[in-house]
């Protein structure tokens, strides 16, 4: 039943009509508290940030628990690119001392590599997924719930609607 609920409620969010930019960046959003470790203060940081900001919570906690699912996955490249950024970049090493010595930085957690790496991962990532979910937001829009309008789980999902008010 639970899947059928979030189902429609990603229905709702498609066919409502709310920018399309603003479901992209809570889906970005999403993917960063997705792809950063949990209990770092970043992450409680990104997390208060879409309270704060109103965004739409349902599509940010479904991108959060698809990328959290794949950061199972990445933890190693996480690893890869914190470790060389760390410890094999010597032009940053007066950055890191300076921001270690910072009065809140170091609680970020920021020297451990797979936070470095996530971070560093999530950012390079935030334009690319931005862009697509847009596309791909706009294309749902338009071609897919035309075709979507005649199946019985359309209909099932209206009188869904129905109940709830």
């Amino acid at each position: 039943m639970w899947f059928l609920r979030l189902t429609f409620k990603v229905i709702h969010i498609l066919r409502d009509g709310s920018s399309t930019r603003a479901l992209a960046a809570s889906i970005v959003l999403g993917m960063w508290i997705g792809l950063t470790p949990v209990a770092t203060m970043h992450w409680f940081m990104l997390l208060a940030l879409g309270i704060i900001f109103r965004i739409n919570i349902a599509s940010m906690l479904l991108s959060y628990i698809s990328f959290g699912l794949l950061s199972t996955f990445l933890g190693p490249l996480y690893e890869y690119v914190g470790l060389r950024t760390l410890s094999q970049t010597p032009s940053l090493f007066p950055l890191w001392e300076t921001l270690y010595h910072a009065p809140l930085i170091p609680y970020t957690r920021f020297n451990h590599s797979r936070v470095m790496g996530s971070f560093l991962i999530s950012l390079g990532l935030s334009l690319p997924v931005f862009f697509l979910a847009n596309f791909i937001i706009n294309r749902c829009r338009e071609n897919v719930f035309e075709h979507f309008r005649g199946t019985r789980f359309y209909q099932m999902y209206i009188h869904y609607q129905k109940f709830l008010r």
